[in-house]
């Protein structure tokens, strides 16, 4: 399979406001990808249109091949598709240790989450709704990765995070994305993100003005943000 994700020309937004415009990319196995532009530029839209909450008023979606253009959240989510939302995701009532025991995985368990957020393992017992931003943020993520989907989307996952929980968003990533999954964030800490992805999609005003592959130089990526 050479492309996991295919959007082709998504047009989309909220009401007769368009905010993003004949979006395309491709995605391939085991890649990771990040989209960065101003704030309003349409990243956000992008992410939620793929996961069926907005749905593209032209344009094809297509993951492993198969259409999945305006389908439901929960059929894309049965597709192996996760979305972290800059809401986070968690069940209130539910502890973290009964969160990480929802999903089986034979290669990552409870400990190993642990291991990395030494913090978690003494608010096991906590339900997630008395947890802290950043509490709820590692827990949120944990899960995602017990749950070995095939994609995963991450939106500004560190926003509101201390600098060094920034770094350790993305080295638990790094170190726990299932071997297989192809990740897809957006973000507004691009020092961090950038050393991370394979591809940069630079969006601005709800277009795709630049696709970089390695890291691009900040002075590049200015120029791009501000169209100077």
């Amino acid at each position: 399979m050479k492309n996991k994700l295919i959007l082709k020309n998504i047009s989309a937004g909220y009401g007769k406001q368009r905010v993003i415009k004949d979006i395309s990319f491709k995605l391939g196995p085991t890649e990771n990808s990040l989209i960065i532009g101003p704030n309003g530029s349409g990243k956000s839209t992008v992410l939620k249109t793929i996961f069926g909450l907005i749905t593209p008023e032209k344009g094809k979606i297509c993951h492993k091949g198969k259409d999945i253009t305006g389908l439901s959240p929960r059929k894309i989510n049965k597709q192996g598709i996760r979305y972290l939302t800059q809401e986070k995701n968690f069940f209130k009532s539910l502890t973290v240790e009964e969160h990480f025991r929802l999903s089986k995985n034979e290669d990552l368990s409870p400990e190993d989450i642990y291991s990395k957020f030494p913090k978690l393992e003494d608010l096991k017992k906590e339900k997630a709704k008395t947890l802290s931003g950043g509490e709820k943020q590692m827990m949120a993520l944990g899960t995602i990765m017990m749950e070995k989907p095939d994609l995963i989307m991450l939106d500004e996952p560190t926003a509101g995070l201390s600098p060094d929980l920034k770094r350790e968003v993305y080295s638990f990533v790094e170190r726990f994305k299932p071997e297989d999954s192809t990740l897809l964030i957006v973000e507004q800490n691009i020092d961090q993100a950038m050393k991370f992805a394979d591809k940069t999609l630079v969006v601005r005003e709800g277009e795709i003005v630049d696709k970089i592959y390695g890291e691009p130089s900040m002075s590049r990526i200015e120029k791009l943000y501000f169209n100077y």
